[in-house]
């Protein structure tokens, strides 16, 4: 059995989100492949870290003693989880000087993560949710300074994805799609380090299409309600159009989550005037997906969205914006679901219109989602696991 140690910043919850997901199957499934995983987190920016050694115990490890920690334990493989956002665990890790153990740096959103978030509409958005003065002189400052800050928002990913590149064995990476970005970013001819694994199944069962005779008029839409990210004031100005139109006459619409936008976008509801828009709060989403019979994603970014394959897996029709790489890798555009250009609600109020009102469409949509999401299979991505750990562990 060979070791890999997973490191993050966060204490593993088993219902967190995509990250403590991923993690909990590799620790699920990959003892079966070979490979013992064991999870380290730190709490201040990789100074010290925290390993639960059983019973409840947790061993606190320095960073000038986890060199020693990590030959202790036999480690082969460390996994970093942090490189979207910074370079402060590749730093860590590389001033222990390790060069026996093999070093790989998950990307679990798109590297254009800042630059698809960092825009005038953010800016907006902020300005009208943000009341504190520190807050709101911080914004101003970036608006005067627009391109600038912009500008100084890339070069500063450039740089810390193309430490995190140099300074690992694997950039591992969730979509193909993402490639020429990084490419660009990093200013590499090839990414000869860099390795694709999407996000598997967020469940084992993949519905039967018996289902499909159960769904109920129902448009859902599962998110944490951050809407600097996911932009659901889209969703309800699009089922604005679509209620002026007539269109969602006999459909509901929703929303299952929570976050910190959530009162301005239930008074958001109010003063639209919408019909038909139901606030379900932090729900198990498994009942609400078995119901619904469209699936919506206006995020203006997104790494991998297990939404859209949780969607697929129970029969419901994705239309998502096309806003991110990997939704390319997720839905094929008109057979399995709807990529709309980003932001365009004319064609986003279309889409959703087409499913509501031409069940043969929404069906056979929904049954090539049922096909296709077994690409997506926790056993074939575990598979493609150990076919990069053991490519790297056998050199």
């Amino acid at each position: 059995m060979k070791n890999l140690f997973v490191f993050w910043d966060e204490p593993l919850n088993p219902v967190g989100g995509g990250i403590h997901r991923c993690i909990i199957n590799l620790m699920t499934f990959m003892p079966q492949r070979g490979y013992n995983v064991k999870y380290i987190y730190s709490k201040d920016f990789y100074q010290t870290f925290n390993y639960e050694t059983g019973e409840g115990k947790i061993r606190n490890i320095p960073l000038k003693d986890l060199g020693s920690f990590l030959k202790e334990q036999h480690c082969d493989v460390v996994l970093g989880q942090e490189a979207v956002f910074s370079s402060t665990f590749t730093k860590a890790f590389s001033s222990i000087s390790m060069v026996d153990i093999k070093f790989v740096n998950q990307y679990h959103s798109t590297p254009l993560y800042f630059q698809k978030k960092l825009t005038w509409d953010y800016l907006k958005f902020e300005w009208i949710t943000t009341h504190s003065l520190k807050s709101r002189l911080a914004l101003i400052a970036r608006g005067l300074f627009y391109p600038l800050w912009r500008w100084n928002v890339k070069r500063n990913q450039n740089i810390i994805y193309k430490y995190n590149y140099d300074n690992s064995d694997v950039t591992l990476l969730l979509s193909e799609h993402e490639k020429p970005h990084l490419k660009k970013m990093i200013g590499e001819k090839d990414l000869k380090k860099c390795v694709v694994i999407p996000n598997p199944l967020s469940w084992p069962e993949i519905v039967s299409t018996d289902i499909l005779k159960d769904k109920q008029k129902e448009v859902l839409i599962v998110s944490r309600i951050y809407n600097s990210e996911k932009r659901i004031d889209l969703a309800l100005k699009v089922w604005r159009i679509l209620q002026d139109r007539q269109l969602n006459d006999g459909w509901t619409m929703r929303i299952v989550g929570e976050g910190i936008h959530e009162a301005y976008l239930k008074e958001m509801t109010h003063a639209l005037g919408l019909k038909n828009v139901i606030w379900e709060g932090r729900r198990e989403p498994l009942p609400f997906y078995k119901r619904a019979s469209i699936f919506l994603l206006t995020s203006v970014v997104e790494g991998w969205a297990l939404t859209l394959t949780e969607s697929m897996q129970t029969g419901v029709v994705p239309i998502a914006f096309d806003s991110y790489p990997a939704v390319r890798s997720i839905i094929t555009d008109g057979y399995d679901g709807f990529i709309v250009p980003t932001k365009n609600l004319e064609i986003l109020s279309d889409r959703i219109s087409k499913l509501m009102h031409d069940s043969d469409t929404r069906e056979r949509m929904a049954l090539n989602g049922l096909r296709s999401c077994r690409r997506f299979e926790v056993n074939k991505i575990m598979d493609q696991w150990q076919n990069m750990l053991d490519n790297i562990t056998n050199k």
